[in-house]
């Protein structure tokens, strides 16, 4: 969404330092022994502690049947995306959690994630953390009006595979603003049918969500109706900032640096 910068621009600021705060919050309170329904709780103190208002808590995304249910999405292990809270899923010593969350600030959204490590966890998976936050970092440089969406998408797939993981070709970055997901779809792999070219001040989410592993077929939680997962086990992680585009500059985080 292209915005108005001269009048929402400090809108959409200070909705991303909300979010930013809240998920460094959350990012220090991750530890071996509590459930990802404990961290949902964390989150909704801070939200009221803030007076800030969440992009989650009942937004109904396209394809959905119910909506959202909490005001963040917790994701464990070969959980991928979207997952849903849950008092009897304990972290132990070994497992990776991505956290996502979105605050609107009068009428302004922002969006962002993070993965963690809890306790001691193996190389493999310090190297899939380390790879999706910095894909992050390098691909904001190259993010900038006229840009088409479809090179930031082979920038991270590139990125990615260099490394000898793999993206998960089903979920992508997005436009946002005055709505939580908005036009374009931005593909975290290179797609010809896809040459939307991105304008000045324009708002997007990005969002390398990769894996340890080629996951074939991507499934979704019957139970809960939103938590992606792959069925034989593959780790996956998830680091996301939502930007503006500038023209002459490198795009800028509006919801801070790099986990």
């Amino acid at each position: 969404m292209i915005i108005d910068k001269t009048k929402d621009l400090e809108n959409f600021k200070k909705s991303g330092k909300e979010l930013e705060h809240i998920l460094i919050k959350l990012k220090e309170f991750i530890k071996p022994g509590i459930s990802t329904m404990d961290i949902s709780k964390v989150a909704d103190q801070l939200f009221k502690k803030n007076n800030s208002t969440s992009a989650f808590l009942g937004y109904k995304p396209d394809g959905a049947t119910t909506r959202f249910p909490y005001r963040v999405c917790i994701s464990v292990n070969e959980e991928i995306a979207h997952g849903v809270p849950n008092k009897n899923k304990i972290l132990k010593s070994g497992d990776i959690v991505s956290v996502d969350c979105g605050v609107e600030y009068a009428g302004c959204f922002s969006d962002a994630a993070f993965t963690v490590g809890v306790g001691d966890i193996t190389q493999r998976n310090k190297d899939l953390l380390d790879t999706s936050s910095e894909c992050l970092e390098k691909v904001s440089e190259i993010i900038k009006t006229g840009v088409c969406v479809s090179e930031i998408g082979r920038f991270i797939e590139n990125f990615v595979q260099n490394k000898g993981f793999f993206i998960v070709p089903e979920l992508g970055g997005h436009g946002i603003g005055y709505k939580p997901h908005e036009k374009p779809f931005i593909f975290n792999f290179y797609n010809v049918e896809n040459q939307y070219k991105l304008s000045e001040n324009e708002i997007i989410a990005i969002e390398p969500i990769i894996s340890t592993k080629k996951i074939k077929e991507m499934k979704t939680n019957s139970v809960d109706g939103y938590t992606y997962y792959d069925p034989k086990g593959a780790i996956s992680c998830h680091f996301e900032h939502t930007f503006i585009v500038m023209t002459n500059n490198r795009a800028m985080s509006l919801t801070g640096k790099p986990w």
